[in-house]
């Protein structure tokens, strides 16, 4: 059951991150809105590290998480150019999917999946792609429309495997796990930045204090939603963890509605009560 809450609270937070980092990128280039939301999240981790007193072990998994730093911090810049090249509708539903290949590596693994355990996960699943889609709008043309896809598609890959690279390099220590995929993030982050500003793309612009304090909320959070995951997969499966931290759609919208009164489309609603009986499910199957 911690496992499961521990998820959760990972879902939530990577949703506030996905809300707030589209407000920050409506007042900042998005250049800008990735690599300081990578920065702040690991200059919040080293106080963290200091509280946990754990020594950095001589473990060669720590490696993982430099990769999946790297991947994570990739990924999000193919969602940004997703989200750019097809409809909303066509590219969230395919990123939402990135839980599939965890779920896959955990259940090769030796994951024990019985017949209440895998209709949980297809509920959750499929309740998280239809919380992300968003009905009507233009459709491009069918070229930019397969290349957005094709683009989304490799997000929902690369996010996979860096939550999968995640789980192996939390297995010789949670925390230092963070640490090495807060590096690798920030490194990626800070080098693309660099790389635009050097071409002159106009990655660089005046931010505004709010615009500042705004994507370090970004970095904070998703910071918590991947110590609350790294930590969720030292006690429980990684197939039942992925998917519940897939759900972060549902914080996104219900965010959304919230704070700026955008009205959830019908299909979102039942995607996210589905979603919800997928998350029943599986707490009841895993209790």
């Amino acid at each position: 059951m911690t496992a499961a809450l521990l998820s959760l609270i990972a879902s939530v937070a990577w949703g506030a991150s996905d809300f707030l980092g589209g407000l920050a990128s409506r007042r900042a280039r998005l250049p800008l809105v990735l690599a300081g939301s990578q920065v702040a999240g690991l200059v919040a981790l080293g106080p963290a590290l200091a509280i946990a007193g754990q020594p950095l072990p001589p473990d060669p998994r720590l490696l993982w998480g430099l990769a999946a730093g790297v991947l994570a911090a990739g990924t999000l810049g193919l969602i940004y150019v997703a989200l750019r090249r097809g409809p909303v509708m066509v590219m969230a539903p395919i990123a939402a999917l990135a839980a599939l290949l965890p779920v896959a590596i955990g259940i090769v693994g030796g994951d024990r999946v019985d017949l209440l355990i895998a209709a949980g996960i297809a509920c959750a699943l499929a309740g998280a792609v239809a919380a992300s889609w968003v009905p009507g709008g233009e459709w491009p043309p069918l070229r930019e429309a397969l290349i957005g896809g094709a683009v989304a598609g490799g997000a929902a890959v690369g996010t996979g495997a860096a939550l999968s690279l995640l789980d192996w390099a939390s297995k010789a220590s949670a925390w230092w796990a963070l640490g090495a995929l807060r590096v690798g993030g920030s490194v990626t982050a800070v080098l693309l930045l660099a790389a635009l500003v050097l071409t002159r793309s106009g990655a660089t612009a005046r931010l505004s204090a709010g615009a500042a304090l705004m994507i370090a909320a970004v970095g904070l959070s998703d910071a918590g939603a991947d110590a609350a995951f790294a930590n969720a997969t030292r006690d429980g499966a990684l197939s039942i963890v992925a998917v519940l931290s897939s759900l972060y759609p549902v914080t996104t919208i219900a965010l959304g509605a919230v704070v700026l009164r955008e009205r959830p489309r019908r299909v979102q609603l039942a995607g996210a009560g589905l979603a919800c009986l997928g998350v029943a499910v599986l707490a009841w199957a895993t209790a």
